[in-house]
């Protein structure tokens, strides 16, 4: 039985080998989908934050363009304005000047408002 016995030893470890290799094999294999996993959650993380920041990279791009655009047009009123003030400097109109123009274009008003009254009364005789 000696015989049977170291067989059965033998036999015994053995089979312990294969199971501890096998346990060792799906371990190691189980081991490395976790890891897998994790790295693609990590991976899924990433891209969800890079996708957040490229959205707010581009808010920021339109909000920059927006702000160029107006102080572009801040810049071109602000010249627009310093052209008239620059022209309004540069006449050389008096007060006397100023009066004679004033009371030119009051007899031009007063003149158009009789023309518009005679022609008024022409077309109110036309239609009767």
């Amino acid at each position: 039985m000696s015989g049977n016995l170291k067989i059965g030893l033998i036999a015994t470890a053995a089979a312990l080998g294969i199971a501890f290799f096998c346990f060792s094999l799906g371990y190691d294999k189980a081991r490395a989908e976790g890891e897998l996993a994790l790295e693609q959650l990590k991976l899924a993380q990433a891209q969800v934050v890079i996708d957040a920041q490229n959205e707010v990279k581009s808010e920021y791009e339109k909000q920059i363009q927006n702000l160029n655009a107006a102080l572009d047009s801040a810049r071109s009123d602000s010249a627009d304005r310093l052209r008239q003030l620059n022209a309004f400097r540069h006449t050389d109109t008096d007060l006397a000047t100023c009066r004679r123009q004033r009371d030119e274009l009051s007899r031009l008003a007063v003149r158009g408002e009789e023309l518009l009254k005679r022609a008024d009364a022409y077309l109110g005789a036309l239609v009767q």
